[in-house]
């Protein structure tokens, strides 16, 4: 397993200076994850021993303490010797024997102690997104988050034309207009095109002033992921666009989309793990939207959620149309299209509400709880 100290020497045979491939490839380990290339990178760059500049990493520190080179006990032992020699010509017989004390070496420690201190312990926080998902999760005490867990990894699945979209889409125009920065991708929309298509772009805009907000300023903090860039060094472009852009909010609309991409690229749940763990290396809050059968819903072990790595998020949120019963028969009822229900199933960093909450989908798309949707009739 690599060191921080095997990077430092790296750096130091290559004239200070390397990118995340050449030093991955060297020191044969990942470029990203636990004890990843990057990992360790990052953590001399918080201990200002290195710095990024441009593609490669600079060692700006070259002489750390624990480099310094130390004389093998033989030639010590050896020096002793003749300074007693000079000294007193009598001991130029003795002979000075090097015996090597035996010790068992313990094996790697396989566990973290837990630390007593304080000031160890983490307050839980939430990036409010002015959305319904606010409502969904639960302080420890039970009372209301006001937010997604911060730095949370979340799936949002359900079925096609559920309101996934709406949802994550009115997220990113908020989180962007109070000024925060947001990432988005959705390879399968086009975000601006000269042609008279009603790009995704165009619908942002109207639903930013049906939501009374600045455009000049959501322009100000959202960023668009270009497509062209799906196939070639993702990892690594959407991490320096994250990096660079202190990203607080990304959103993947959606992992169905998504999917043909990184399996072209490698293995699909490698890469989205390797995604998931630059977010909470930076700390950036993210949703997946993902149209999954709401039948599963309550399997998360089923093979149709397990495709699209559920194990690997901190929480699943379904959303998906109401059926209405009447004495045992599936009816339709006018305005019950514009109705869905959201619920979380799980949530692994917090509280969350166990019952589905009613929301309304608006003729322009905009997403209500129920019971301010009575409020207008």
């Amino acid at each position: 397993m690599a060191s921080e100290e095997d990077i430092i020497k790296f750096l130091m045979k290559h004239n200070g200076e390397a990118t995340l491939d050449e030093i991955a490839s060297s020191l044969k380990i990942q470029k990203y994850g636990l004890n990843s290339a990057y990992a360790l990178l990052y953590s001399l760059k918080s201990k200002n021993i290195v710095e990024r500049r441009g593609d490669k990493w600079v060692l700006i520190k070259r002489e750390p303490s624990h480099l310094v080179s130390q004389k093998p006990v033989e030639e010590v032992v050896r020096e002793i010797a003749k300074n007693l020699r000079e000294i007193s010509p009598e001991s130029s017989n003795a002979s000075l024997k090097i015996e090597v004390e035996k010790r068992e070496t313990p094996a790697e420690l396989a566990f973290i102690k837990p630390d007593e201190t304080h000031e160890a312990i983490r307050a839980l926080r939430a990036l409010r997104t002015g959305t319904i998902l606010d409502s969904l999760f639960l302080r420890l005490d039970g009372e209301p988050l006001g937010g997604i867990p911060l730095s949370a990894q979340i799936m949002l699945m359900g079925p096609m034309g559920a309101g996934k979209s709406l949802i994550v889409n009115e997220a990113a125009l908020k989180i962007a207009d109070s000024g925060k920065k947001v990432l988005y991708i959705a390879p399968n929309d086009d975000w601006s095109i000269g042609l008279q298509r009603f790009d995704l772009q165009s619908r942002m805009r109207i639903r930013a002033e049906n939501l009374n907000l600045s455009w000049r300023r959501i322009c100000e903090n959202l960023y668009v992921f270009d497509q062209q860039l799906m196939k070639k060094e993702f990892l690594e472009k959407y991490r320096q666009l994250v990096a660079d852009k202190k990203i607080a909010f990304s959103i993947f609309d959606s992992l169905n989309a998504l999917k043909p991409y990184m399996d072209e690229a490698g293995n699909f749940h490698k890469i989205l793990e390797d995604l998931i763990q630059i977010n909470r290396i930076h700390d950036v809050t993210s949703l997946f939207t993902a149209h999954l059968n709401p039948e599963k819903f309550g399997l998360i072990a089923a093979p149709e959620t397990n495709g699209f790595s559920t194990y690997l998020m901190d929480g699943v949120v379904a959303v998906t149309n109401v059926r209405i019963n009447a004495q045992g028969l599936n009816i339709n009822i006018k305005g019950a299209e514009s109705l869905r229900v959201i619920k979380v199933l799980w949530c692994r960093l917090c509280g969350f509400v166990e019952s589905g909450i009613l929301i309304h989908i608006t003729y322009n798309g905009l997403i209500q709880p129920f019971e301010d949707a009575l409020i207008s009739y």
